[in-house]
């Protein structure tokens, strides 16, 4: 049986910025994130046999329901019924716990991918309440390119997405835990935040030196302290010719806009020679791959 094949962005976070916490613990943001042409690969078809099949070319990931790839499906599977089989096979290309939001990439496509394949009598705003339930980023993934958020449970505002910016991507390969990045940001019960409006008004002229100039990131004061490596990145960066550098979400990506794409191209070479772990040279999105495929249904 031939496989629906979606392909899963991963995305960057341009602007974050932390208010103080919500009663639940959680902290409020004001983040400004788009999807960049750097994907993972589902395939998603029927099985023979009931239940879920799930593979994936990547060992270190689980394939329980702490993979959220399957937590997705566990979801959706009172609408497939108790006989239906589905497989899913997921190739890894984003790297893992990099603040690149993949497995919530993933979750997403997995959601838009079972209703597609087995037309689920699923609404959009249902779909929704599902990423919802998997994660504070899987909401992001259904919707516009370019969005701004305020965190958890709350909606992502859709941005018009400009014309695709090149970038250059760095994972030193530095593990960073979200919750422990969190958790050691000083609480700021009376600040107030406010949107990057500098950085806003960047993407909408599509000015991609004052993007750069704009670019913020507060958990940066409490992960690269610790993290030199993460610093040098930047630097590097920088010294390639990217218009600016910042951590992406709680790291340890590290990506810069350049307004050439050759020289992005020639920095990723030099990076990837220099031995700086995982790198890679791509792009923003104008459009989002996942919801390409829904309008195409």
């Amino acid at each position: 049986m031939t496989p629906l094949v979606l392909q899963a962005p991963a995305k960057v976070n341009l602007s974050l910025r932390i208010h103080s916490r919500r009663r639940d613990g959680l902290h409020r943001l004001r983040t400004v994130v788009t999807m960049i042409d750097l994907c993972d690969t589902l395939q998603i078809a029927p099985a023979l046999s009931p239940g879920l099949l799930f593979t994936c070319d990547e060992a270190s990931l689980p394939t329980d329901t702490h993979n959220l790839v399957v937590a997705a499906y566990v979801r959706l599977r009172p609408l497939l019924g108790p006989q239906q089989g589905v497989k899913i096979h997921l190739e890894k290309r984003i790297p893992i716990a990099a603040g690149l939001a993949g497995g919530s990439a993933d979750a997403a496509a997995t959601l838009v991918g079972l209703r597609r394949r087995f037309n689920l009598a699923l609404t959009d705003a249902e779909l929704l309440d599902h990423a919802r339930a998997l994660g504070t980023d899987v909401p992001f993934f259904l919707g516009s390119p370019v969005a701004r958020g305020e965190g958890a449970g709350d909606p992502f505002t859709p941005l018009k997405a400009p014309s695709c910016i090149p970038m250059v991507i760095v994972f030193p390969e530095i593990p960073i835990s979200t919750e422990w990045a969190y958790a050691h940001y000083p609480d700021r019960p009376n600040s107030t935040v406010t949107y990057n409006k500098e950085l806003l008004h960047a993407l909408t002229v599509r000015d991609i030196a004052a993007l750069g100039a704009a670019l913020d990131n507060d958990l940066e004061s409490v992960v690269l302290p610790s993290n030199p490596r993460i610093g040098e990145a930047k630097a590097r960066l920088l010294a390639l010719g990217g218009a600016g550098a910042l951590m992406s979400g709680s790291g340890s990506t590290v990506f810069a806009p350049f307004t050439d794409p050759e020289r992005a191209f020639q920095a990723e070479e030099t990076l990837r020679n220099e031995g700086w772990g995982v790198t890679f040279a791509t792009r923003t999105l104008r459009t989002s791959p996942l919801m390409e495929g829904e309008a195409a249904e």
